[in-house]
């Protein structure tokens, strides 16, 4: 009777291509970026456009619709720090 065929046994050792894209995934993430933004940067950049498309109609310009006014800061620093309304 012949001998029934036996499986073969996984590799313990992974392909050279898993290590380099494992290898390569490790430098991106500890990579430090080009540059950050300052958050004065960030805010307007990303934020300003925001507060002018959808804010300042109710909340700007002497509007204080809902007790909200965003122009009554003394800056924009000012108003990043006030907590309680964001």
């Amino acid at each position: 009777m012949p001998k029934p065929m036996e499986a073969a046994r996984p590799s313990l050792r992974p392909p050279a291509w898993t290590a380099l894209a494992v290898a390569g995934l490790t430098v991106l993430a500890f990579a430090s970026p080009a540059r950050a933004d300052s958050p004065a940067e960030t805010y307007k950049s990303g934020i300003q456009p925001l507060l002018d498309n959808y804010c300042y109609d109710c909340h700007g310009d002497g509007s204080k619709k809902g007790k909200v006014s965003l122009d009554q800061f003394a800056s924009e620093e000012a108003m990043l720090h006030d907590h309680v309304l964001w």
